[in-house]
């Protein structure tokens, strides 16, 4: 684990890049660059299952994206998401710049270890304004047969400006409703 940790590099640079990006309100074509630059990245590390999960809300399209790292078992997965959209009054470099940067970090350091369970990163879109991206996920493009094992969802894990950012807030889901979670 420790030799795979010492891969992470560039997010200072990264987190710059995305904040460069400017503000990535849904349905924006910062969001769309947003969207080009992550599966660039992807790319960039070898990754050739990338799919974009394509959605309207409103008037507007909104894009998910989708990349796997398949498993030995094809039908379990463990998804590590983050959303890439950020509000109207500022880029997201925490909310959600600080998400998308560990998934990109995570995605290139497991690329060439072999996994029993495939990973799926999934980049939500429309996150700001309602959860839309990864609900449009789990009604329609989430296998009815496919078994999640986990999901780590990254959402500011940067902390926030001038407050105790020590501690880390992990949630398990344990009433088995997922339509109230």
């Amino acid at each position: 684990i420790g030799r795979q940790t010492e891969k992470v590099d560039s997010v200072l640079h990264w987190m710059y890049d995305y904040e460069q990006l400017g503000i990535k309100s849904f349905g924006s074509n910062n969001l769309d660059k947003t969207q080009n630059w992550i599966v660039g990245k992807y790319k960039d590390f070898g990754y050739d299952r990338i799919y974009i999960d394509t959605f309207t809300f409103g008037a507007k399209f909104g894009y998910n994206i989708i990349v796997e790292k398949p498993g030995d078992d094809t039908s379990q997965w463990i998804i590590v998401n983050a959303h890439y959209d950020s509000v109207t009054e500022g880029p997201g470099a925490n909310d959600n710049g600080s998400g998308v940067v560990a998934c990109l970090q995570i995605a290139k350091i497991i690329k060439d270890i072999p996994m029993s369970v495939g990973v799926r990163f999934i980049h939500f879109s429309a996150e700001e304004v309602g959860l839309i991206g990864s609900k449009h996920y789990v009604a329609n493009t989430l296998g009815k047969t496919e078994k999640i094992e986990l999901v780590l969802n990254l959402d500011q894990i940067g902390g926030t400006k001038g407050a105790d950012n020590s501690a880390i807030k992990c949630e398990r889901d344990e009433d088995g409703n997922p339509s109230i979670n």
